[in-house]
């Protein structure tokens, strides 16, 4: 099975897993999928483009105590339980700032990212993203998330934070 990894800020008490915006959660693929560009936005210091001033915004975790935790770490339950997931955060964050066709493309191959797009959709947490996904995915992309959803039962969808 092996083990699970995620990034983890400890000084804003904040996580999201390293497969957020699809690929390999485990050793092997940690820092070389869309969601480590993710984390490298957090981490870049002085960035003030337009369009990245969301509470989850380049920059947010600059300066802050930061580490890459496993599902085994001594503190993995405190950080699953007690941290803000901000997974859906950074899909937003990443699509901000470099548009959606890599997102689009991740998602095309990720089932998990696919539904957790469609779930921002259609519970209106990401409305700006139904355009890029009818482009992406067609008019039935509803249609291909409620089959996918009987399909798959463990799917949890996660929300936006939007932390202060």
């Amino acid at each position: 099975m092996g083990i699970t990894y995620h990034y983890a800020n400890l000084t804003k008490r904040e996580w999201f897993s390293t497969d957020a915006l699809g690929g390999n959660p485990k050793f092997g693929g940690v820092g070389l999928n869309l969601t480590a560009r993710g984390f490298d936005l957090l981490l870049v210091r002085g960035y003030t483009q337009a369009g990245t001033d969301g509470p989850v915004r380049v920059g947010r975790w600059s300066g802050d105590s930061v580490t890459i935790v496993g599902d085994t770490d001594d503190d993995w339950l405190r950080y699953h339980d007690e941290f803000a997931d901000l997974t859906a955060d950074i899909i937003l964050l990443v699509v901000s700032c470099d548009g959606f066709e890599r997102v689009g493309d991740a998602a095309a191959e990720d089932s998990g990212l696919f539904m957790q797009l469609c779930h921002l959709v259609m519970t209106r947490q990401a409305p700006e993203l139904e355009a890029h996904m009818r482009q992406r995915f067609g008019m039935r992309f509803y249609s291909q998330y409620q089959e996918q959803c009987r399909e798959s039962s463990s799917f949890k969808p996660k929300d936006l934070v939007r932390p202060a």
